[in-house]
């Protein structure tokens, strides 16, 4: 607003002067006080050495001409230019807060480029934004204390405390308790304060989070898997033997001997699986390639060895056997002419003695014989109680295994109850996703399948026995030449599971590899009389493996081991690739963007409020005076209220007498003027 310019003609010499509505100046030497207490005028008192006379003249030589402006502002300038240009400056570093936000939210780390960190750029925007806001926020309180009382009268104090609140958010704080109410100054107050805790929350947006992701290498997750396998040899020995089998002509064909010798590789993976882990599944590694430790691979499928165990306990008989009947069995010179016991499956029995012990102080040496556990290994499925239909087994265990009581010399054998179990070891065919995780594998099956094509695995000519042994893999080491074994996943399955549509659907098994393994698992890995524990003639003819089978606690665990660790072999031994992801473990910033609502609300009303600030002091016709000290002395209270509050000041209760002097914004003749209000 533009200010009224007045001209006063002063006496020279010293003052203070005060006028009337006539032309006679006066030096003002005290002021005294009304019966009015909210009314307060000036006194003259003339100098005792004067004499009274006509008002004397002054002389153009001693009058001084003053001319009354506004007053100069402070370094925040006469206009709102700066608060202008900073609001500017706030938004912008808001907007690019926000933009650079959005811009890191749930990228690597590493793909940061920035000069500074993440949370330094974040924490310079946030100083730019709360330095800047805070800066015209202050300006705007300041002029909202001459807006306040050009609007309407109030206590001295509230001067005061409007001051105070445009310094910072102590006194912004006592602002809001003085004003007791809403107003727009309560907003700019508010923020004022909330901008103490701006970056605080800004830097709790940024969070780091690692997962595992692509990695940004040339190359190549590869694992093993295999889809064709000819290992080990089976091969003819020189020798022919004549088997009287029935053909079609009724006549005799003759076999050529066949020998076969395994894989040391597979050896090594038996013996692995049951020596291993007795009673947990381990998980021998199959080869792959994972520069990163990390890796994953679309569901495959391979060729494998797959297990199971059933319980056929309820297939077993008791039958008791008197001694006379077996005659008199001696055995280191012990006689023992005795009742047996035998609890027995179709094809295998666990017999002993009747009411004798299996071990501990009460076994006596009449009964040292006595046997835990019997075995025996079967390789046709027809044979066996619960495979009948499994065409593709490697062999057959059925075991039956007394209860620990009896071993211990707690329970006599015709009181001690014995558990029976079938477990086979089969050819078949895996769905399964991997993965390696910290440079572990980990393997999960999704289906597994032993379809066979019965038109394959047979020789030139079909014969009776070419057409038995078709359902058998075994065949005591005399054979014809055969092609290879296929095994297939159905079509309908592989959809079923949702597998890819290049999947591999039909598997070959050579004949060397089917021969040289069934023939060596049968007649050497699990051969003569299997029992344990190994005593007199049953120490020579017990495999190593009986010792496994008895210490295994969950037999089906210790077969899938086995299993699981031929199917390694067979993948590692295959050429066939499997390409996967090489992943890394990825560190990615994270944006909490709960944590940006407090300081965008605050940016928000702020702007609102120093918006309003700068429209009302335009309305009302002000200058931006906003903080300006020599604005406050060229506009402060009239020498009345000058003279009371020094009265009051010498009494010691100012703030009684500020709190309660009640002033305006007004007009006094020669500019605005903070005025006591009359009573």
């Amino acid at each position: 607003m533009t200010s009224t310019t007045s001209h006063q003609t002063l006496l020279s010499g010293p003052g203070p002067y005060i006028s009337s509505n006539t032309t006679n100046l006066a030096t003002i030497s005290e002021i005294a006080q009304d019966s009015n207490s909210r009314g307060y005028y000036p006194v003259p008192q003339q100098d005792a050495s004067a004499k009274f006379g006509p008002p004397i003249k002054p002389s153009p030589q001693t009058s001084k001409k003053v001319t009354t402006s506004s007053p100069e502002a402070s370094t925040r300038g006469s206009s709102w230019t700066w608060e202008y240009v900073l609001l500017a400056l706030s938004t912008g570093a808001v907007v690019s807060l926000i933009t650079v936000l959005a811009y890191i939210n749930n990228i690597r780390l590493s793909d940061w480029k920035g000069p500074v960190s993440p949370n330094t750029t974040v924490s310079i925007l946030a100083a730019i934004t709360r330095a800047s806001l805070g800066f015209v926020i202050s300006s705007c309180i300041g002029q909202a204390k001459w807006n306040w009382f050009k609007k309407r009268p109030d206590s001295l104090l509230t001067f005061d405390r409007f001051d105070d609140a445009s310094r910072g958010p102590w006194g912004s704080f006592w602002l809001i308790v003085w004003v007791k109410t809403f107003h727009w100054v309560v907003i700019g107050s508010a923020v004022t304060i909330v901008l103490l805790a701006f970056e605080p929350f800004l830097q709790a947006i940024i969070s780091f989070r690692g997962s595992i992701g692509s990695a940004n290498t040339a190359y190549s997750a590869k694992i093993s898997r295999s889809v064709f396998l000819d290992a080990g040899t089976y091969f003819k020995d020189g020798t022919t033997d004549l088997y009287n089998i029935l053909t079609s002509s009724n006549q005799t064909i003759t076999l050529e001997g066949f020998k076969g010798r395994p894989d040391l590789g597979m050896v090594a993976a038996i013996n692995n699986g049951f020596y291993n882990s007795y009673s947990t599944t381990s998980n021998p590694v199959v080869l792959f390639t994972c520069p990163t430790a990390n890796c994953t691979w679309a569901p495959t499928t391979t060729l494998a060895v797959c297990s199971t165990c059933n319980d056929v306990t309820s297939h077993i008989t008791i039958e008791t056997i008197e001694g006379e009947d077996l005659g008199t069995v001696t055995y280191s010179g012990l006689s023992m002419n005795t009742n047996w016991t035998s609890k027995s499956l179709p094809y295998l029995s666990l017999t002993n003695p009747q009411n004798s012990y299996g071990g501990g102080p009460k076994q006596t040496a009449q009964f040292s014989l006595s046997a835990w556990l019997a075995a025996a290994k079967l390789t046709d499925p027809k044979a066996t109680i619960s495979f009948h239909n499994l065409s593709t087994i490697i062999t057959a265990i059925g075991i039956i295994k007394a209860a620990d009581g009896y071993a211990k010399g707690d329970l006599t054998w015709d009181d001690t109850p014995v558990t029976a179990t079938e477990c086979a070891l089969y050819f078949c065919t895996q769905a399964m996703n991997s993965s390696i995780v910290a440079g572990k594998l980990i393997e999960e099956g999704i289906a597994s399948w032993s379809e066979r094509d019965y038109s394959t695995y047979v020789g030139n000519k079909t014969t009776v026995f070419d057409e038995w042994n078709n359902y058998s893999l075994y065949t005591n080491s005399h054979d014809i030449v055969r092609n290879d074994l296929v095994l297939l996943i159905p079509p309908e399955d592989a959809q079923r599971f949702n597998l890819p549509e290049n999947v591999t659907t039909k598997f070959n098994l050579s004949q060397n590899t089917i021969g040289s393994t069934v023939t060596w698992v049968n007649n050497d890995f699990f051969a003569g009389t299997m029992a344990w524990p190994l005593i007199g003639h049953i120490a020579v003819d017990a495999p190593p493996v009986m010792q496994a089978l008895y210490q295994s606690t969950n037999l089906t665990a210790t077969f899938d081991n086995v299993a699981a660790s031929l199917s390694n072999w067979m993948r590692s031994t295959s050429d066939t690739t499997h390409y996967g992801v090489v992943q890394d473990w990825v560190i990615r910033i994270n944006i909490e963007w709960p944590y940006v609502i407090a300081p965008l609300l605050a940016f928000s009303l702020g702007l609102i409020f120093c918006l309003h600030s700068i429209s009302e002091t335009r309305r009302l016709g002000l200058q931006p005076w906003k903080t300006s000290m020599v604005a406050t002395l060229t506009h402060s209270v009239d020498a009345g209220a000058r003279a009371q509050l020094r009265h009051a000041h010498r009494n010691g209760d100012i703030d009684k007498t500020a709190k309660a002097m009640i002033i305006c914004f007004e007009d006094a003749g020669s500019g605005l003027e903070l005025r006591a209000k009359q009573a």
